[in-house]
């Protein structure tokens, strides 16, 4: 009775395998041609796949490009972000139609509420920075997020204009210095 179900366990597994195997293969044909059936058949096949199979998709957010591609929806986060993040962002609750979701991948740097993405001065130091900025949303059952990186200025000192400056530091506890034996 083990063998058996040992035997239907590596069937299954094998299966999911190749359903996997053939889904990425799908993929790599998705990135260089949009192609309606073939999106239709890697949908389709995505969903058969367990929650746990799904992790070893290969290049999903090239699978969601084709299949926004293939049905006509275009989302241009670059239209809704800009490169470099310097003052308080305006972030739309839904593109196309869809409830979206913005994220940042420094959630203390940039915070995102009441629909703005606000630059915390807190945080931010004296280089520029790299950060990534995406938006996730559900399509035809299907999670899809669109990132991109931004740019962070660095924190900008006016120049002092008037000279001389001078600094003063209080000195006065040496003045009674005595030598220690």
């Amino acid at each position: 009775f083990n063998y058996y179900l040992i035997e239907r366990s590596r069937a299954v597994l094998n299966e999911m395998k190749k359903t996997v195997d053939k889904i990425n293969e799908n993929i790599q044909i998705l990135k260089k041609t949009a192609n309606a059936d073939l999106v239709k058949e890697v949908m389709d096949a995505y969903l058969s796949l367990h929650e746990d199979n799904k992790k070893y998709v290969v290049d999903y957010d090239a699978f969601t490009e084709a299949m926004l591609k293939v049905n006509g929806v275009v989302v241009d986060i670059d239209s809704y972000i800009p490169n470099e993040i310097t003052e308080t962002v305006t972030l739309t609750q839904s593109i196309n139609g869809v409830n979206v979701k913005w994220e940042t991948s420094d959630e203390k740097l940039l915070v995102i509420e009441n629909n703005e993405m606000k630059l915390n001065k807190a945080y931010q130091n004296h280089t520029k920075k790299t950060e990534k900025v995406s938006v996730s949303f559900e399509y035809q059952g299907f999670p899809v997020t669109i990132s991109k990186d931004v740019t962070i200025g660095a924190i900008v000192h006016k120049d002092i204009i008037t000279s001389p400056v001078a600094a003063y530091v209080n000195i006065g506890a040496m003045s009674h210095y005595e030598a220690y034996n």
